[in-house]
């Protein structure tokens, strides 16, 4: 566990796979909040027990768990947590745990120009967020933050629902809207109302990374999902390689024949930019 603040500790969940990213949780010690559930596993539950056992707190000392969007490495000891312990986060987070969610995938309604291959790999990365123990959870509204002295802004672009998290003293909690080495972190997503793909989610993406430098006050620290805290100075240069990223992928497009997946897109441009990411399949269309 890394100390960053009098309040502020860091938790790392180590990923259960080759080539993903170690994930995040932020312990707020004075309020006794944690911000993200990590990874699922008895190996992770026992990594943040011992975490709190630093500060001689228990599971049960919990006020609440806080989460910044659905995604199985920010919710995944959930099912592992009492069910006692508060969550908060966005409207429509229990819609990933349930049948309908397995619905909407199996009835995704992609272009026909998508090849089969493709909208069968889309189908099981969108299965993979399936997490049943988000059924079984009351959600607290965002709003119900502010006896904690927190704040919570919901936007999207990396998935269908992003929430930041700030409390009065600088410190924003982003999730996975920035992340340092990782580009083109825009991912396909289904809409918890709709129960359909979210329409123009690399657009609602680009909108959020033109804001960066106005959304975050100058002298603030973002605290990701992944990776460790960076200033707004860093997140400014993330946001424009993003976005040159992006740009560079329309390019791209715009002369490969008209049939190619946008995955395929995606790989060509990354090849052509010799950049080793691995979060780059986004929307198709």
């Amino acid at each position: 566990m890394k100390q960053w603040t009098d309040n502020i500790y860091q938790i790392t969940f180590p990923a259960p796979r080759p080539h993903a990213r170690a994930a995040n949780s932020f312990l707020l010690s004075h309020e006794r909040l944690l911000i993200d559930a990590g990874f699922a596993g008895a190996a992770n539950y026992t990594r943040l027990t011992a975490a709190l056992a630093q500060l001689n707190l228990r599971v049960t000392d919990l006020q609440g768990i806080v989460i910044t969007h659905h995604h199985p490495d920010h919710v995944g000891l959930l099912e592992a947590l009492p069910p006692t312990i508060p969550v908060y986060a966005a409207p429509g987070l229990s819609f990933y745990g349930t049948p309908a969610y397995q619905r909407a995938i199996d009835h995704l309604k992609l272009p026909a120009a998508v090849p089969p291959a493709a909208r069968h790999n889309v189908q099981q990365r969108l299965e993979t967020r399936l997490v049943p123990a988000l059924s079984k959870r009351t959600i607290r509204p965002l709003t119900a933050l502010t006896q904690f002295g927190l704040h919570a802004r919901t936007v999207a672009g990396h998935s269908a629902q992003d929430t930041i998290i700030t409390d009065d003293h600088g410190h924003w909690f982003t999730g996975d809207l920035l992340l340092a080495g990782i580009v083109f972190n825009s991912l396909l997503d289904i809409d918890p109302l709709s129960q359909s793909v979210v329409p123009h989610l690399r657009a609602q993406y680009r909108q959020f990374l033109r804001q960066v430098e106005t959304l975050f006050p100058a002298d603030a620290t973002l605290y990701p999902g992944h990776g460790t805290p960076f200033t707004v100075e860093e997140a400014t240069r993330i946001a424009r390689q993003n976005q040159r990223f992006m740009a560079r992928i329309a390019a791209q497009k715009a002369v490969l024949p008209a049939d190619t997946s946008y995955e395929d897109v995606v790989q060509a441009t990354l090849h052509q930019l010799h950049v080793p990411a691995y979060f780059y399949v986004s929307a198709l269309y």
